[in-house]
């Protein structure tokens, strides 16, 4: 598939200094309370199906930059502990995180990463290169993702449910 203007502006910016993390996109987002991580896996599994964008990877063919989107089903969510870190330690961990490259030729070019700063207090980070996502995108995915995540938790909570009412 061909690129838009804009995605070959900055294909063309990552051939210039490739690897670059200054179109790395991060969101954070504190979580507080129980945390259903199976749930969260398979609502990011949804979320990389349900947009193509998320599974997409540039290439060159025949010396023009083109776009293809992978057969990709699960992104594993990369999780830490944290527990001990003062404020400044976490901010140093997600800005560390934050500026990790992406390869633009190997989707996906999001990872998302959890980390555990307490008992029951997380922070979860998506970070996405912006060749395949803007700000409005972002708030579309972060609005989709939390929607999954709570029919994905719903979901485990009826069939828990259902089978103590079968027992």
């Amino acid at each position: 598939l061909p690129l838009s203007f804009a995605q070959e502006r900055l294909w063309f910016l990552d051939q210039l200094d490739e690897g670059s993390p200054v179109y790395n996109i991060p969101w954070a987002m504190r979580l507080r309370g129980d945390l259903d991580k199976a749930a969260l896996q398979r609502a990011v599994d949804q979320l990389l199906k349900r947009h193509e964008s998320l599974r997409t990877g540039f290439f060159t063919v025949r010396q023009e930059p083109a776009q293809r989107i992978a057969d990709i089903t699960s992104l594993p969510i990369c999780e830490e502990q944290l527990a001990v870190a003062s404020a400044a330690e976490l901010s140093q961990r997600l800005t560390t995180l934050t500026h990790l490259p992406f390869n633009l030729r190997q989707p996906p070019l999001l990872r998302v990463h959890l980390l555990a700063t307490d008992n029951r207090e997380y922070v979860l980070l998506l970070v996405i290169h912006h060749i395949i996502a803007d700000g409005w995108s972002m708030g579309v995915l972060m609005h989709d993702l939390a929607d999954l995540y709570a029919a994905e938790a719903q979901h485990k909570a009826d069939m828990q449910r259902l089978e103590q009412e079968k027992a």
